[in-house]
């Protein structure tokens, strides 16, 4: 399975409407390395198109996995030197072997969530992770969206973390 971002444009899309909710910090010095404890330091923050800009850490195979190759990722997105949220994307291979990915995803949920909202996530992402279910809910300071995509060969699955 390749790891891209085909089916994202329109869900980060999506996620952008509701802007009422604010991370604690928006500074790129401090949101592209809060994840240095998890190896998911984001490279240096880079404008791209309409003032557009965003740091993206290497993916990270998924920490007791066994070899399945799933892996995590980090984004931070927004404009100009200001982030506006701030992502997880996981990607599982085969659906079979879903078990470590999601317990990786919900213990660096937790602790981006800590760090970015205030908060730790509240019952209904746990369960929104662990379970085929999108959800939204209000947490700390802003908000945490889950989303599920099934790959294009229906094996496997992304799962994507979105905070604002």
């Amino acid at each position: 399975m390749k790891n891209s971002f085909y089916g994202w444009p329109l869900l980060l899309l999506l996620a952008s409407f509701d802007c009422r909710a604010d991370l604690q910090t928006d500074d790129p010095k401090v949101v592209c390395p809060v994840l240095l404890d998890a190896q998911l330091r984001a490279n240096a923050w880079t404008a791209g198109a309409e003032g557009s800009a965003q740091c993206r850490s290497p993916n990270r195979p998924i920490r007791d996995d066994q070899g399945h190759g799933n892996t995590i990722a980090f984004l931070a997105d927004g404009v100009g030197d200001r982030v506006k949220r701030v992502l997880l994307i996981v990607d599982v291979e085969d659906r079979k072997a879903i078990d470590a990915p999601q317990r990786d995803l919900l213990r660096v949920t937790n602790s981006l969530s800590v760090r970015m909202l205030g908060l730790s996530i509240p019952h209904e992402i746990r369960e929104a992770i662990n379970k085929p279910k999108s959800v939204k809910v209000d947490v700390g300071t802003g908000s945490i969206q889950v989303y599920r995509t099934p790959t294009k060969d229906g094996k496997g699955v992304s799962i994507l973390v979105v905070m604002q």
